[in-house]
């Protein structure tokens, strides 16, 4: 389930808008109005039942969710009558609403996008998306009709490439429910979730999250009173937002237009990216001295500057040097003291810094 709601009026029976004021009107006036629903409701409610149980259109969950969507408005005593669309791929099915609506003569009203869609297939405003999305031909030359067809040609191509670094696409632990990509490594574990999305537009996206388990520096980062997280991980990287070359605010426009995908053209170049900016990098941290060069070295800038300059990981980043055995240590002491975002340990940085720094230097011996 998504939580958006399209809400439906009979426009027979409480009339068509002219503009956006009278749509505002009927809604508030409709919402509470006791009425049982209309033949043109019902009749509505049960060409979409249809649909979800008899014909190929709809993907499960959206059968599932419409299944006995009759008896669903015959048990509503409202004018006002509301639908829920699926969590995702549902802009198929924003189509198929908006020719069954204006069949009927109702009024569909999108409060998310401030849009309604009319019976005689126009859209209040007029420049509103939904008068697109429940156009016949708006899918007439995508790439991708929906969300199942970006990912089963997506899917496979982030498999193979992931393979090829030594990460295997399989369940982190026996109670997880969703799979991931998982490499083991000296020192602990690397795994990265993997999210395909679509949005209101009809563009999709890919983006996944680098998280790192390190044992032994949670162990000792544990030992301070520092911010503690449940399920901590020691590295916590956004592919996109944290790694993606040049920096967000020279290339995140407002509306995210340079990270849509839109075309098989787009998804390639996505993934060479994803290996070339981050696979590659993250391939010299197969033990505990490559993780010290990848998160305090120079060997990716944008690793670096990630990991130290966020207060919840520069004292794990410390840690990591001094495992390693790493020269720069003394050095990564003063220099992180005093992160750019200290964020949850702002308070207890300048406290617990110092006591973190001699346990180091006169407790732990170096693994290497």
């Amino acid at each position: 389930m998504s939580g958006q709601m399209l809400y439906l009026w009979d426009a027979t029976d409480h009339g068509v808008p002219k503009n956006m004021d009278e749509v505002f009107k009927t809604f508030n006036e409709l919402v509470e109005k006791p009425e049982r629903p209309s033949s043109a409701i019902l009749a509505f409610a049960q060409r979409i039942q249809d649909l979800a149980r008899f014909h190929q259109v709809f993907d499960e969950p959206t059968k599932q969710l419409y299944h006995n969507l009759v008896a669903q408005f015959k048990q509503h005593q409202y004018a006002l009558h509301s639908l829920e669309l699926p969590y995702a791929n549902y802009l198929p099915l924003l189509k198929a609403l908006g020719s069954t609506a204006a069949a009927f003569n109702l009024v569909i009203y999108d409060d998310q996008l401030g849009a309604a869609y009319l019976p005689s297939k126009k859209a209040l405003p007029d420049d509103r998306a939904i008068y697109w999305l429940m156009e016949e031909d708006y899918f007439g030359d995508k790439v991708f009709k929906n969300l199942n067809e970006f990912k089963d040609y997506a899917q496979p191509l982030m498999h193979e490439l992931m393979a090829r670094y030594g990460l295997s696409y399989e369940l982190l632990t026996p109670t997880s429910t969703k799979p991931m990509y998982i490499k083991k490594t000296t020192y602990g574990i690397q795994y990265i979730s993997v999210g395909y999305t679509q949005d209101k537009e009809g563009d999709y996206g890919l983006n996944g999250c680098l998280y790192i388990d390190i044992p032994m520096v949670e162990d000792i980062y544990n030992r301070f009173e520092f911010f503690k997280e449940k399920n901590a991980n020691s590295v916590e990287m956004l592919l996109l937002d944290d790694l993606y070359p040049p920096p967000p605010s020279e290339f995140l426009r407002e509306d995210g237009s340079k990270l849509k995908l839109k075309t098989k053209e787009d998804i390639a170049t996505r993934l060479q990216w994803i290996e070339d900016g981050f696979l590659k990098a993250l391939a010299i941290a197969e033990n505990i001295k490559g993780l010290d060069r990848l998160l305090s070295g120079d060997f990716n800038p944008r690793f670096k500057e990630k990991s130290q300059n966020r207060g919840v990981y520069t004292p794990r980043c410390l840690i990591v040097a001094r495992l390693a055995n790493s020269p720069h240590f003394e050095e990564l002491a003063v220099s992180l003291a005093k992160p750019l975002w200290p964020g949850a340990n702002r308070a207890s940085l300048p406290i617990e810094w110092p006591k973190l720094v001699k346990y180091l230097r006169e407790e732990v011996k170096p693994l290497v």
